[in-house]
């Protein structure tokens, strides 16, 4: 589900980037760059919640 969320994002997100009206084009490693930072911050999101939930000692 994380995964398809996310996806749902990026879609968003070149959706914004592809119509902008200087006919800016979209690449496969702009895409590949992309899904890369969003995977990064994926990683460092779910170690800092799992940080808070040791601190906080609460089920979720």
């Amino acid at each position: 589900m994380k995964r398809f969320f996310i996806f749902f994002l990026f879609l968003f997100f070149l959706n914004g980037v592809a119509s902008a009206e200087d006919g800016f084009k979209v690449t496969n490693e702009m895409i590949y760059k992309k899904l890369l930072d969003i995977e990064k911050r994926q990683a460092v999101l779910e170690a800092e919640f799992k940080e808070f939930k040791k601190s906080t000692n609460k089920r979720f």
